[in-house]
């Protein structure tokens, strides 16, 4: 399962970035993202990837 987007909760709902906005964050937001649970990683069709799949998935895309 590829991660295709990334919802980050905001206070008026949510926001989607791309995996590459992800990737240029800094890695103490995306982990204060994830720490507050305000963050979910989407598939192509917008189902919901369990984190440590989608941060593997995440992490075979930088790699590449």
């Amino acid at each position: 399962m590829t991660v295709h987007q990334i919802s980050i909760k905001v206070k008026s709902g949510y926001n989607l970035i791309s995996v590459d906005n992800y990737i240029k964050m800094s890695a103490k937001d995306r982990v204060g993202l994830i720490s507050q649970k305000r963050i979910q990683f989407l598939d192509v069709e917008g189902n919901t990837i369990p984190l440590m799949r989608a941060v593997k998935s995440i992490n075979k895309a930088k790699a590449a």
